[in-house]
């Protein structure tokens, strides 16, 4: 329908004479025209769902792989960690646990004494440990040390990797093993209530982990048993189960693309700001469940798969197993699809805050603005449009004014919004975390020794970058994000900067129940004890920090060794990936999450919205605003004088 008005006939287009002189009816031209509205209503919910489908597709594709597509654990031990049971898999916590076919048994790393170490498998008829009993004892349970000893002189080739592992852990320097222990406690405390939950289920534990070689058989013949059609036919995809990570994942983007639509349909038909923000917010919240899910849905594509070779009865323990893992690049987009959502939520939350102070915006709609408009209305570190100022051709109506109380609500909800961020990528994606990297660590390895295409060979341009780039980048990032949080605790606890202290960064930092304002005043007037307690904050941050960052750039950075070409590169080893592991959680949980609290900040949101919504610290601030206005408008009074 046409705008029969004169509004498109103002600004810059009134002023010089635009389109006016050969229009005496002064009509708008076509393309002033607006579509109907039922076009419009129509995309905000379609662009909404377009979203999701990349999102639905790698989920359907890695639910959906082919038998004969699985890659058999047998010319190199397959690494995994896994907190819970699958139908074939037991749970075993946070170790990282190593099987290969033709190995009688799996390994796991000891890290307290780096003992590398196997057990027995629980034989039929034998009542497994209870709740009580695993409580108090480790991934592998105590055995008969002489038993152990007689079962690993009768399995020769189980003894030599055995032997070859503990060699490959035996090899690491005193400060690699402090890296390795500074990152893994914080990975087993955090893991400890997921492993008590794991713990409940009567097969939980390293004895229940079938054996990778079936009995009469040697490793030989195990490894030809497992390359047959008939026995891959017999894979267990876990990720085509429909468990609660990926309904989860699924419903949360369905919900997430609905609440969208609504949001700019309210948008639209000129719904209240108020309203449509907390809609935003409330969508956002469900992308963060859907990112949170989908890590944890994704860890299996780095874990194992497995098909048993003879049929069981009834309730007896599986005897025997086939293990496999899936193809490379399937493992790469495994990887990829949970990131690229992170990202999306991570801007997602960002943009919203700045929508709280500026204005919302339509999800659906992408803008294509002149350069000149833009360069005067673009903040290139925020890449949004949504920004404190905005020039134009036309002055446009003033923005809906709110009231303290909707400035104060649109706080609490961004807030929400912002521990809600915290929660998924410290909680839930930190906890994939350990998995991830030793994926990631075990691909690049992959294509250093196979190529990208697996003809064991790669251009030098190719091989520069994954042994130069991509092998050191984890630990060069570390670095630099550790810095980089030290420098912003330095500001936080000491140097705040002019009209900031240390107890308004408290207060922007923690909910009003916790650390309201008149705590925030009475922390103030006594200024010895706030200056000791940013200072005592700084120090005790500072060693955290220093020790994280030092021990987790170790254990990612190759040896210099191998980079300098001095020694060949190898198969990771479960010393290499157990380490890994321990470092990538805190890569993930700490230097990832500062470098996208950076990235996408909403730190200055949060303080101006607080700021409106609190009558107090408003007059305070509009009354600094009138005294720097008055300072400005004297100094321009005097300078002419001068």
């Amino acid at each position: 329908m046409a705008d029969g008005g004169t509004s498109w006939d103002e600004g810059l287009t009134r002023d010089t004479g635009l389109l006016i002189s050969h229009r005496k009816d002064r009509k708008p031209p076509a393309y002033y025209a607006e579509g109907n509205f039922l076009v419009q209503y129509a995309k905000t919910f379609g662009f909404a769902f377009v979203a999701i489908l990349p999102y639905f597709t790698v989920l359907d594709q890695l639910g959906s792989i082919q038998p004969e597509e699985f890659q058999p654990c047998t010319n190199s031990s397959c690494h995994y960690m896994r907190l819970f049971d699958s139908s074939a898999i037991p749970g075993s916590g946070s170790d990282i646990m190593s099987v290969r076919n033709g190995v009688a048994r799996p390994f796991h790393l000891d890290f307290q004494n780096f003992e590398v170490q196997t057990c027995m498998h629980r034989e039929k008829g034998t009542k497994p440990r209870d709740f009580q009993t695993k409580m108090w004892e480790a991934t592998c349970p105590p055995a008969d040390g002489s038993e152990l000893r007689e079962f690993l002189e009768s399995h020769k080739y189980t003894n030599s990797q055995l032997e070859f592992e503990q060699n490959a852990a035996e090899d690491f320097t005193a400060s690699v093993r402090i890296a390795l222990w500074v990152t893994k406690v914080p990975l087993w405390a955090f893991t400890s209530p997921f492993t008590l939950i794991g713990k409940s289920n009567d097969h939980w534990g390293m004895e229940n982990i079938p054996s990778g070689r079936c009995p009469g058989m040697n490793e030989d013949e195990m490894a030809a048993t497992c390359r047959k059609p008939s026995i891959r036919k017999k894979v267990d995809n876990h990720l085509a189960v429909w468990g609660p990570a990926k309904i989860t994942t699924l419903l949360s983007l369905f919900c997430w693309a609905c609440l969208s639509g609504i949001h700019d349909l309210m948008l639209l038909r000129g719904w209240s700001e108020v309203t449509t923000l907390k809609v935003g917010i409330a969508s956002t919240v469900l992308l963060g469940g859907a990112v949170a899910a989908v890590f944890i849905w994704a860890m299996g594509s780095t874990e194992v798969f497995a098909a048993e070779v003879l049929d069981r009865k009834g309730d007896d323990p599986i005897e025997c197993l086939c293990y496999y893992q899936l193809p490379e690049l399937r493992v790469l987009f495994g990887l990829i699809t949970p990131f690229m959502l992170l990202a999306t939520f991570a801007a997602k939350v960002q943009i919203v805050g700045m929508a709280c102070l500026y204005g919302d915006f339509l999800y659906y709609q992408m803008y294509t603005v002149p350069q000149y408009l833009a360069k005067q209305s673009f903040l290139w570190s925020w890449a949004t449009l949504v920004t404190p100022k905005m020039a134009g051709t036309t002055k446009a109506t003033p923005r809906e004014e709110f009231t303290h109380q909707q400035w104060r609500g649109l706080f609490q909800w961004q807030q929400g919004l912002f521990y809600w961020r915290f929660v998924v990528i410290n909680g839930f994606v930190a906890l994939s975390a350990a998995a991830y990297m030793v994926a990631f660590k075990q691909l690049i390895y992959f294509f250093l020794l196979n190529g990208l295409d697996g003809s064991g060979q790669n251009t030098f341009a190719v091989h520069c970058v994954l042994k130069f780039v991509l092998l050191p980048g984890p630990s060069v990032v570390t670095w630099g994000a550790g810095l980089f949080a030290i420098m912003e605790l330095y500001q936080t606890c000491i140097d705040q900067g002019e009209g900031e202290s240390f107890a308004d960064q408290i207060g922007a930092a923690t909910p009003e129940w916790v650390f309201g304002e008149e705590r925030i005043q009475a922390l103030k007037l006594k200024a010895g004890l706030e200056k000791n307690l940013g200072r005592a904050s700084f120090a005790m941050g500072l060693t955290v920090i220093l020790a994280w960052t030092a021990a987790t750039a170790q254990g990612l950075c190759p040896d210099m060794n191998l980079l300098l070409g001095n020694e060949e590169l190898t198969k990771p080893s479960l010393a290499q990936a157990e380490l890994w592991g321990a470092c990538g959680f805190i890569f993930m949980g700490f230097h990832i999450q500062r470098g996208i609290s950076f990235v996408f900040s909403t730190w200055d949101d949060l303080e101006s919205l607080k700021t409106l919504g609190t009558p107090k610290l408003a007059e305070r601030s509009e009354q600094g605003q009138e005294d720097s206005s008055l300072t400005d408008s004297t100094t321009a009074l005097i300078a002419p004088q001068s």
